[in-house]
């Protein structure tokens, strides 16, 4: 590790006045390895990543024209710090926000997502700054309601990505290396989210190939379809189209989901 990246991590470690503030400034730059940005980022979301928000704030989002229409988009996958808020206030309960499959699942018993987030096999996932993983269908169509914001259509995640140029990747073309979260990175687990600087169209829209897969509002044969470019699959799973579909009821290690809100 160069000693750039080792010091602003000792001093965030050290809790040293302006510590995040450089380390986000690090991070913007694009430079160092895949894994010294994995180890910053990670550094900077035990103690307090500025850039993190949620989604009752503005600044959370950024308007996208997809040529057909304008919608309010995420910058990064939803959080740990956001789902750790929700799952653990009055929301997480809250029957409105819940379809009545939704409330038939979350109502069964199973271990909670806090549950499954306390086992020392995963803490290297449970920071910050990651996105959350572990997360249903069911509960992300819950977190989004609950907020006045829906999951996006699959096609519509398509167009985000490729915008009105109808680019391949967010950085254009190829796939190359060094640019998203993907098996070919070899961190073997999620990041910080916005640390591949690439991974982001021009709007500000940050890991929409890589880190996780995510969650679409879309239901194909009662299953729910998702992207599954995520940072355990290959460069194949990050195509813009790519998609799968698994049950509703599906909670993994490298699915989460995103928020999109209609103007």
């Amino acid at each position: 590790m160069t000693n750039r990246f080792a010091e602003t991590i000792d001093a965030l470690q050290k809790n040293i006045e302006n510590a995040a503030s450089k380390a986000v400034s690090i991070l913007l730059s694009n430079q160092g390895s895949s894994h010294e940005r994995m180890a910053l980022g990670a550094a900077l979301g035990k103690v307090g990543d500025p850039r993190l928000s949620f989604p009752d704030n503005d600044m959370y989002w950024n308007v996208v024209n997809l040529g057909y229409t304008h919608i309010l988009v995420a910058t990064y996958p939803v959080t740990i710090k956001e789902w750790r808020d929700f799952v653990e206030g009055d929301k997480y309960k809250n029957d409105d926000f819940w379809s009545a499959e939704g409330r038939l699942w979350r109502d069964k018993e199973r271990p909670s997502w806090q549950e499954l987030a306390s086992s020392p096999a995963v803490q290297q996932l449970v920071v910050d700054n990651h996105p959350v993983v572990g997360v249903s269908w069911y509960e992300a169509e819950a977190y989004a309601k609950a907020y006045g914001a829906r999951l996006p259509e699959f096609d519509e995640r398509v167009d985000i990505i490729r915008g009105l140029e109808k680019r391949h990747y967010p950085w254009g073309s190829p796939f190359g290396h060094g640019n998203s979260n993907t098996k070919e990175e070899s961190l073997g687990q999620t990041t910080a989210v916005g640390i591949f600087y690439n991974d982001k169209i021009s709007e500000g829209i940050y890991d929409l190939v890589g880190n996780v897969a995510e969650w679409t509002a879309d239901i194909f044969e009662s299953k729910a379809v998702l992207h599954p470019g995520s940072w355990s699959k290959d460069m194949m799973s990050s195509w813009p189209k790519a998609s799968t579909s698994l049950s509703p009821a599906a909670r993994l290690d490298n699915l989460g989901f995103r928020l999109v809100k209609d103007i």
